[in-house]
């Protein structure tokens, strides 16, 4: 038997994961609130301006790894704005 999750397990946890992420409107006031730039933003994610813009007006989701990265750097400036 593999240890390894299956297809539909990884997929599972992804949809949990994209949950705990703020709205697009929570993101942007998240990022504005931190005093970031778009361009600021997505350097410290890992990914460009366009997938900022994209997630902040509810276009797009980031995903995967992605998602996670993203969701650090939230709990990070939810931390430093509290």
């Amino acid at each position: 038997m593999s240890t390894k999750p299956s297809a539909v397990l990884l997929r599972l946890r992804e949809r949990i994961e994209l949950r705990k992420l703020p709205t697009a409107a929570e993101l942007r006031a998240l990022r504005l609130r931190a005093g970031l730039t778009q361009d600021e933003l997505a350097a410290e994610v890992g990914c460009s301006r366009l997938a900022i813009v994209r997630y902040e007006n509810g276009e797009r989701r980031p995903k995967g790894e992605l998602a996670e990265r993203y969701g650090r750097v939230l709990r990070v400036l939810q931390e430093a704005s509290a």
